[in-house]
């Protein structure tokens, strides 16, 4: 019973309506994304992994130029030891940036609890 009761929260999690992760699952907003989050958490995720894709393409360098080593898979806990990129004087073009905004605030929620 406890396996189906998972399958039933992920489904419920992922492909409701409404946004029952949050602590307050009544409020779905998402500034940069209006109404993404109330779609549920795989809505919410493929809008995260295209913002991603968007800021690749604007602010990192060509896919050609990535390394065999930084393309290489890592464990979490290698990942979760790496220097963090920080961004300490934004230009203007990335402060109106909807992608930069929506993907800096899912760290703060959504995505990464």
């Amino acid at each position: 019973a406890n396996e189906r009761e998972g399958d039933n929260m992920h489904g419920t999690v992922m492909y409701s309506h409404g946004c029952p992760w949050r602590t307050d699952p009544s409020n779905c907003s998402t500034p940069e994304r209006p109404g993404a989050a109330w779609l549920g958490l795989h809505a919410l995720m493929r809008h995260f992994y295209a913002a991603v894709e968007d800021i690749l393409s604007d602010y990192g360098p060509p896919p050609t130029e990535y390394s065999d080593q930084w393309r290489r898979e890592r464990d979490s806990a290698e990942v979760a030891s790496m220097d963090a990129w920080e961004l300490t004087e934004p230009s203007a073009k990335m402060q109106r940036d909807r992608n930069l905004r929506f993907v800096l605030a899912s760290f703060d929620g959504d995505l990464f609890q």
